[in-house]
């Protein structure tokens, strides 16, 4: 356990749980689907404190028991995305890259999904939540106002700028879900 980014985290890493899985499961695929979910949640009613798990879940398994893959304790949420995620990401990069062996098997991964709510994208997308002026966290829209309520009404706006990000982080903004609102708009356009 360390200290970091304004509380504490350990890394359990993805090798061990993707190995487990594959144990339960026999998957017969080398290729291993992995979708990571990220949230927050607190301890205790009377407390400030929570946990901001990094849970896997390997989807192309017939046994599908999410595992942990990083864990963050602290009276608040992470102060940094970026640190927050830095191990998780470097430690996927490689293995993405390289693989692992399990059982004289070389197994690859696929990242299929980053599953988190509004608040946490736009915490890890380091953009304003779903309720700010600048809410969309897809593009540079500006909120505006329609039978008193929040609306964003154009459909060709710029799209956010990710440069504060590091690489890293900014390749994983393509597995991010979309949540209903836009999948709507996607939809009916």
């Amino acid at each position: 356990m360390q200290e970091l980014a304004g509380g504490f985290y350990h890394h359990f890493g993805s090798i061990d749980g993707l190995k487990t899985a594959i144990d339960k499961c026999g998957i017969s695929d080398t290729v291993i689907s992995l979708q990571v979910n990220i949230d927050g949640l607190p301890l205790f009613r009377s407390s400030c404190a929570q946990f901001w798990p990094i849970l896997g879940l390997v989807k192309n398994c017939c046994v599908q028991e999410p595992f942990i893959i990083g864990l963050f304790c602290g009276n608040n949420k992470p102060l940094s995305a970026a640190e927050y995620l830095q191990q998780f990401l470097d430690k996927y990069s490689s293995a993405q890259q390289n693989g692992f062996f399990h059982c004289d098997v070389h197994y690859k991964i696929h990242l299929s999904a980053v599953v988190c709510d509004t608040p946490v994208r736009a915490f890890i997308k380091n953009v304003k939540g779903h309720a700010g002026y600048h809410g969309c966290d897809k593009c540079t829209q500006e909120v505006s106002y329609t039978v008193n309520r929040m609306v964003f009404p154009e459909t060709e706006k710029p799209m956010q700028c990710y440069a504060r990000m590091t690489h890293l982080l900014q390749s994983l903004m393509y597995f991010i879900t979309l949540d209903r609102l836009h999948l709507l708009i996607y939809l009916l356009a």
